[in-house]
Order: C-alpha cells, then sequence, then structure tokens
C-alpha cells in the first residue's frame, strides 16, 4: 500500500465515513436523487462518499460529500433545491458549522 493510499485510508476512517452497521437505514428516494444530483456537479462523483441528508424547509436540502479535490480531501455540504420532484444541486462548499450551518441556510430559502 503506497503512502498515498494509507493517508487516504485514514482520513476515511478518521471522519466515519468507513462504518460497519448491519442495522443501517436504506436510502431513501430523495437521498438517491439528491446524490444523483450531487454527482452531476462535482469532479471525480464515483469517488465520492455521501453522508448525512437533511430535507430543511420546503424547498431546500443538504448533504454531506466527502470527496477529494485537487489540494486535499474534506467534508463538504452539497446545497440542494427541490425541482420536478426531486433534487438539483446548486453547489458543493466548505461550509462554517458543517452540516448544521447548510441547514440553517437552506430553511431560509
Amino acid at each position: 500500500m503506497t503512502r498515498s493510499q494509507i493517508q487516504n485510508l485514514a482520513a476515511l476512517i478518521f471522519t466515519g465515513i468507513i462504518a460497519v452497521n448491519a442495522n443501517a437505514a436504506p436510502v431513501s428516494v430523495d437521498q438517491l436523487s439528491a446524490q444523483k444530483a450531487v454527482a452531476k456537479v462535482i469532479k471525480n462523483p464515483e469517488e465520492a462518499k455521501f453522508g448525512e441528508f437533511t430535507i430543511a424547509g420546503p424547498h431546500g436540502a443538504c448533504m454531506t460529500v466527502f470527496k477529494k479535490n485537487w489540494q486535499s480531501l474534506g467534508t463538504h455540504e452539497a446545497f440542494l433545491l427541490r425541482k420536478d420532484g426531486g433534487w438539483d444541486a446548486l453547489y458543493v462548499a466548505d461550509v462554517p458549522g458543517g452540516h448544521a450551518g447548510c441547514v440553517a441556510e437552506m430553511a431560509k430559502r
């Protein structure tokens, strides 16, 4: 295993992305729609891992996305708007307050 692979694995473990949970809830239709929308707006969507998903108000939602970009590995938030019964990703960014900060912002829309 290369040093880069070890660092990537350590980052995944540290952020809690790798977890074994036999009782994990199934992914909802909303979550699948959000994941597809986010995959359209990020580079290397095949490397992204999706985390917490929260509907925030009647038109907004947030999804935690662990992605690798040209600078680093990191956890980011996807800002989503309801569109045609599904979700449209506005953008993915590092947000002060993390997921809770995203939810607070999207609840205003």
